[in-house]
């Protein structure tokens, strides 16, 4: 399936760069797609050669729906952020404010490397606990007992 004209597309290539715009012209000589920020158009060559992935996307696809969902964020950021600047400062914790803020970047570093050490403890349990080699040698594999290792006398 090749795309249509006025198509949305995401091409991958080869090389891994990632490509998107609309279609313009498509052809196994070559391909037009239009940029979706301006007014230029990138020409591929050799489409069937060097693309190794068409994801075409619905018509409903827009990066006005992305921009919408980061403004939602912002402003869920922004409100949070005013909720904290509102509460009253007896009700915050008077030792940090009473810090400078080199003792409070301190304190994060601090921080930081405890959540670090809590990373490694949790993938790597093994890295914490003494290791205690088990060596065992190849005699101590046969059985045992009296006569050859067969058991018989």
């Amino acid at each position: 399936m090749t795309p249509q004209p006025e198509q949305h597309v995401r091409c991958i290539f080869r090389n891994g760069t990632l490509i998107e715009g609309i279609v313009k012209e498509w052809q196994p000589s070559g391909a037009q797609l239009q940029s979706l920020n301006d007014e230029s158009i990138l020409i591929i060559p050799h489409p069937d050669q060097d693309i190794i992935l068409i994801k075409v996307l619905p018509k409903s696809f827009n990066k006005n729906a992305e921009e919408e969902k980061l403004t939602s964020i912002q402003e869920e950021i922004r409100e949070n952020l005013k909720v904290v600047e509102n509460v009253p400062s007896s009700e915050l914790d008077q030792e940090l404010q009473s810090k400078s803020i080199t003792q409070l970047k301190q304190l994060v570093k601090i921080q930081e490397k405890k959540i670090i050490a809590n990373k490694i403890r949790e993938h790597f349990p093994s890295a914490y606990v003494p290791h205690k080699p088990n060596y065992i040698s190849q005699i101590d594999l046969l059985p045992r007992g009296k006569g050859n290792i067969n058991g018989k006398s």
